[in-house]
């Protein structure tokens, strides 16, 4: 709003020299498009800025403690040219939120609805009845019994609407080189970005795949694609101790993917987790982790 114009505004001036926090939330905050961000458009202070932002894009997107709200689809009624899918430097953030984070810290709330989260609500009674948060109530309206009713689950183990929400949308890491693929086929405002933002992926997925001891991942909605390409994020996981994977749909192939991306990876693991994956026919063979 205001304060982002004004920011813009004094940033244009070159009133603004300092290489400090507030560059890079400018910075990021606007990189998504727009004639302020091409090269030839930026001043010296402007290019500092960017260039200190860039190196230090992984603090907010792929820190593990920080939490990821993707804003996959526009309001209804919004046109726009390129889709969150279309460009390059959103991609870029999902894929650097979806390297280490707990599923439950990078969300896409473009599959959010209140017809979904009416699917989803459930009951602390037997039978099922109509929601009290209804379409078209306000929460400031409500009493506090109806917000503490809001929850979409029967106990705290549970995860209700946002697990729902994370199963669909969250998928395993990419490996430097497949989001390198993926990065070609999208769109920048200036495509000589494109390089650039590879190379950082690749510094920072390089360094937090191999760094990482623990991975988890719950009830997640994947495919036998989603599988391949943790095994192959697993070969970059030289320091992992425990893999878990609780209630998820994955096979007996899918299990050998894993196994064979853990071995290449020469990683001495402690645990495998398997917890409740029930349509596993037999155990992955671990002879070849030693």
């Amino acid at each position: 709003g205001e304060a982002l114009a004004g920011g813009q505004t004094a940033f244009e001036r070159g009133e603004i020299d300092g290489l400090g926090v507030a560059g890079l939330a400018w910075e990021s905050a606007v990189h998504a498009g727009g004639a302020w961000f091409q090269p030839a458009a930026r001043s010296p202070v402007e290019l500092a800025l960017f260039k200190h932002a860039l190196s230090n894009l992984d603090l907010i997107y792929a820190h593990k403690s920080m939490c990821t709200l993707l804003s996959t689809r526009v309001p209804a009624g919004v046109v726009v040219d390129k889709s969150y899918e279309d460009r390059g430097w959103t991609n870029f953030e999902r894929a650097e939120g979806q390297l280490l984070k707990p599923d439950d810290r990078s969300i896409d709330i473009g599959l959010f609805s209140i017809d979904k989260a009416c699917e989803e609500y459930k009951s602390v009674l037997a039978g099922s009845f109509r929601p009290t948060w209804s379409v078209g109530k306000r929460v400031a309206d409500k009493t506090v019994a109806e917000l503490a009713r809001q929850g979409s689950y029967n106990y705290s183990s549970e995860r209700g609407l946002l697990g729902a929400l994370v199963g669909r949308g969250r998928r395993a890491p990419l490996t430097p080189e497949a989001f390198a693929a993926v990065l070609r086929t999208k769109q920048f405002t200036n495509g000589a970005d494109a390089e650039t933002v590879i190379e950082l992926y690749r510094e920072t997925a390089t360094a937090l795949l191999g760094s990482v001891r623990e991975l988890k991942y719950k009830e997640l909605a994947w495919t036998a694609a989603d599988y391949a390409q943790l095994g192959d994020a697993l070969r970059y996981c030289g320091a992992l101790e425990k893999l878990s994977l609780d209630e998820m749909g994955l096979g007996d192939a899918d299990a050998a993917a894993l196994v064979a991306g853990l071995a290449a990876s020469g990683v001495a693991l402690k645990v495998l987790w398997l917890w409740k994956c029930t349509s596993l026919k037999a155990l992955p063979d671990l002879s070849s982790l030693g």
